[in-house]
């Protein structure tokens, strides 16, 4: 999550690893819905931000409550939990913009944003060097990519070496772990498409 964080406050001009309030109208537009979300949608979330994150006035001392209304504040990003925890309120105001079936909106993006890590853990999948050696052995193999095979027959389609150091159950995880990551496609009849 803290490097989408990084990748977004490059993509809204933030600088210097402080968040002004300019700074956060830029990351707000940005988010999916946000140019038809009202201004009071806006003001919620930079009121969670506030909330959440802990701002300081550009001078280095704390905020206080007619310095952070007139948008005198800033935010150190340096920490990581700092910034993990402005993705949850990004992924908050995200979630209240983007869902039309239940009305998030009452709640409020402060709200949401409290309850967000309780209900919902945010991992991001990576392969590990064997695993993706294991795909790339697997895209080599015309006979494999984009057709449904089983997984008797992904482990056929490796090379010899490669099966020699992988016993079938410990592949048969790969294959999971290269579904969850979206490289492979399972279907109802067991049979699993990977792709190019």
């Amino acid at each position: 999550m803290t490097d989408d964080i990084t990748q977004m406050l490059r993509a809204a001009g933030c600088r210097d690893n402080m968040l002004r309030p300019a700074d956060l109208r830029a990351i707000w537009t940005l988010l999916p819905g946000a140019e038809a979300a009202s201004q009071d949608l806006f003001d919620d979330f930079e009121n969670a931000v506030l909330w959440l994150c802990p701002p300081q006035h550009d001078d280095g001392a704390a905020g206080d409550s007619l310095g952070l209304r007139v948008g005198h504040w800033t935010i150190d990003l340096s920490k990581a939990a700092i910034q993990a925890t402005l993705g949850t309120a990004l992924t908050a105001g995200a979630l209240i913009m983007v869902d039309p079936t239940i009305t998030l909106t009452d709640l409020g993006v402060a709200v949401v944003a409290g309850v967000l890590p309780a209900v919902l853990t945010i991992e991001r999948l990576e392969l590990s060097p064997k695993e993706k050696k294991i795909l790339a052995d697997l895209r080599c193999k015309p006979e494999v990519v984009d057709k449904a095979c089983s997984s008797d027959q992904l482990y056929e389609a490796l090379p010899e070496e490669t099966r020699a150091q992988i016993n079938r159950l410990d592949f048969m995880d790969i294959v999971e772990r290269l579904r969850a990551i979206g490289d492979a496609q399972g279907n109802d009849a067991g049979l699993i498409k990977i792709r190019p």
